[in-house]
């Protein structure tokens, strides 16, 4: 197996051990703990942490190993701001060339997790991953590469938070917001969408 490969699947098992709570937030992560348990050599393990620092996600400690970032209340606020104003622009440029199929596909999404809330089906995470989703497609459609690889960042630190320090609640989860949006975007109401983008965006959980 390519070592480029190798490298994208340590990374993502880190990255998800830490979102499942499999790393719990003291963690620290060492170069030879890491190739034992994968039983690959040290290369591949060592670009797949220091992306992960490049991320944002772990941070190097010199003789010591790799420990997981730590968001705090202010640091998540921040977020929020750098969010809002990504998101607005963006929002703002490319409200009046979307296209029909893109809304379909995204209300076709929505639906689906709204029926699966009704259901009880939709755990804390499935609805996290789902708000995710919904926020990139949207930033996506613009076709701006730098922005989006910007927002990846940004909800991948707020998804550190809120899977470490359960911020979330479960009887909070809606997706009102997400349908102000579309409806918004869809009468053509770019101002009225950045509103509800705003909102949306304000009501995320601190801890």
């Amino acid at each position: 197996m390519e070592k480029s490969s190798l490298k994208q699947q340590i990374y993502n098992a880190i990255w998800e051990g830490i979102v499942s709570g499999e790393y719990h937030a003291d963690y620290v992560f060492n170069e030879k703990a890491l190739v034992e348990k994968f039983q690959v050599s040290k290369s591949p393990v060592r670009d797949a942490l220091i992306e992960l620092c490049s991320d944002g996600i772990l941070r190097s400690i010199p003789r010591y190993g790799y420990e997981i970032v730590r968001i705090t209340g202010r640091e998540l606020q921040d977020i929020t701001r750098i969010r809002t104003l990504i998101e607005l622009d963006n929002l703002e440029m490319m409200a009046s060339r979307i296209h029909p199929e893109q809304m379909d596909s995204l209300k076709k999404k929505m639906a689906l997790v709204d029926q699966k809330l009704a259901a009880g089906n939709l755990t804390v995470r499935d609805h996290w991953e789902n708000n995710m989703t919904f926020h990139k497609e949207l930033y996506r459609m613009s076709n701006n590469q730098f922005g989006a690889s910007l927002l990846d960042r940004c909800l991948k630190a707020e998804t550190m938070a809120y899977c470490l320090y359960g911020a979330v609640q479960l009887d909070r989860l809606d997706t009102k917001g997400h349908w102000a949006i579309v409806r918004f975007l869809e009468r053509g109401d770019s101002q009225g969408a950045k509103e509800a983008l705003r909102r949306d965006l304000n009501s995320m959980p601190g801890f």
